[in-house]
């Protein structure tokens, strides 16, 4: 038994049977770096893992602090969007969309002004989104990202909660 490193993938197998697998395509690893597998080389050449030279590895570091950042990024959209959704699913938003449509076209200020609520409810939630997108951009390290979140309970609670049936009801 032994641990085996894939020389692509870089996927490791503690307690293998090396005879069980195709040498060609995984390495004994006598020993497995500290460091993390994006300083490792790929593929493995030879029988040993050799670490990339350190602008290997800060180029390694800043394309993995970036795709962090990204996923952060959409991890919170996905938040906001998931809230927008469930206060107004899409067949409501369109709904209202079109009744704020023709208020506009028709002059009913009073419709208008209650429309006009859950656009602006959804655009101060992107707001609070975009604030926390921008601070993850500013962030350097994996811990600062890891720790932004978003405490969306006042938009949340702010929301206006318009109707579609409360619409059509105002006439002027």
């Amino acid at each position: 038994m032994g641990t085996l490193v894939n020389r692509t993938t870089l996927e490791v197998r503690r307690s293998a049977n090396p005879p069980d697998y195709d040498l060609s395509q995984w390495v004994v690893a006598t020993a497995i770096p500290s460091a993390p597998k994006r300083h490792w080389v790929s593929p493995i050449v030879g029988d040993t893992i050799e670490l990339k030279d350190a602008a290997g590895q800060a180029a390694a570091d800043a394309a993995y602090i970036a795709d962090l950042k990204e996923a952060k990024k959409d991890e919170l959209e996905a938040i906001v969007l998931d809230i927008v959704d469930t206060h107004y699913p899409i067949h409501r938003r369109e709904f209202i969309q079109l009744e704020l449509h023709e208020a506009r076209a028709t002059g009913l200020t009073n419709k208008l002004a209650y429309l006009v609520q859950m656009p602006n409810w959804i655009k101060a939630g992107t707001a609070n989104l975009f604030a926390a997108q921008d601070i993850v951009d500013a962030a350097t390290t994996e811990t600062e990202i890891n720790a932004i979140t978003l405490d969306l309970s006042s938009w949340t609670a702010a929301d206006p909660l318009v109707s579609i049936r409360t619409a059509g009801g105002i006439t002027d």
